[in-house]
Formats: structure tokens, sequence, C-alpha cells
């Protein structure tokens, strides 16, 4: 596969290692990759998928968070209820064990599951990490049951996750908010 990265393409192929791991192969030239000085024009990066969290694995989803206009703001504290509190939380991390991806999900297991919070590390987008992630999220055994699996995004995110049978046609269904500060 190929993808135009900051300009540049970069080659990269996806290889099932196992269920919790993929292997990314990189050819990295022209691309912006952390320490890249220190690698090969080929990179093999495997990723791990995680469902527990340590408090290292917190502190990156924090720097994660901080990076995007979404979640920016989000307090360390705040970040740990979160996840605490979401029914399913899945976490994709580098060979050094630093967490480069996230999703949470609120469920009842049965009749609905909510995504939130799909974000990968700015240096692994257009890779196939997101896809890992996705893909974790739908095959998760405790999700099997679900009848419907939902999730809002910008529109140009849309594509992304029609690949994984999420569609945009919902009929007159309108996403209604009731901020903090304005509810009775």
């Amino acid at each position: 596969m190929y993808r135009v990265c900051n300009h540049s393409i970069v080659r990269f192929e996806l290889e099932a290692v196992s269920d919790t791991e993929t292997k990314l192969i990189f050819d990295h030239t022209g691309f912006s990759l952390e320490h890249k000085d220190h690698l090969s024009p080929y990179v093999e990066l495997i990723m791990k998928l995680i469902y527990e969290f340590n408090p290292s694995h917190l502190d990156a989803l924090y720097d994660l968070y901080q990076n995007e206009w979404w979640s920016k703001g989000r307090s360390r504290d705040e970040i740990e209820l979160c996840v605490t509190n979401s029914q399913v939380v899945i976490g994709l991390v580098d060979g050094s064990g630093r967490l480069k991806g996230f999703a949470r999900i609120l469920t009842d297991y049965i009749y609905k599951a909510l995504i939130f919070d799909v974000i990968v590390a700015s240096e692994l987008r257009g890779v196939g990490a997101g896809k890992q992630l996705m893909a974790a999220i739908i095959q998760h055994s405790q999700l099997k049951k679900v009848n419907h699996m939902e999730l809002y995004c910008l529109p140009e995110m849309v594509a992304f996750y029609k690949q994984f049978g999420f569609r945009d046609d919902v009929g007159d269904i309108k996403l209604l908010r009731a901020v903090k500060n304005d509810r009775m």
C-alpha cells in the first residue's frame, strides 16, 4: 500500500502477527517518524492491543488528548475517571509499551455500544493503526451481541468508518446535546 503523508509517498504493509499484534512495515523515506535517523529505510513496528491501563498509559493518553482540538484541556484526573468508568477500553501500544492509540466504548452489551475518543498518534495515522483499533472494537468478544454500534465523527472521517460497516443514513435522527451548565 502507498499513502501520501506530508507530501511524501510512504510505502507500508500490514501483517498480522497474532490476534493482538499487527506488524506495520514502513518505507519511511521522506516520512517523519520519531527517531528515524536510527532506523533502516524499512521499519517494522509491532503494535499490541491492551485492555488495561497503567499510570504510564494514562500519562500517554493525556499527551494524545492534548494534541487534539476536541480533547485538549482534559485533565489527567478526568482522563483516569473516563477510562475507569468506560465499559470497554482498548489501547494500541508500540514495542516499548508506549500508548499510541486509544478508543473507549460505553455499552449495555446487548442493544447499544457508543464508541468514543478513537485516537491514534499523529505519526501513525494513515498506516493502519486506526484500522487495527477499529477492528479490535468490532471483533471484541464482549461486543459481539450488540445490535447497534454508534459513533459520531467529522464529515471527513465518514469514509474511514464506513469500511467497518458504519452508515451515515440514519433517517431523521438528530444528535442532541445538553451542556452541563445549560441543564435544568
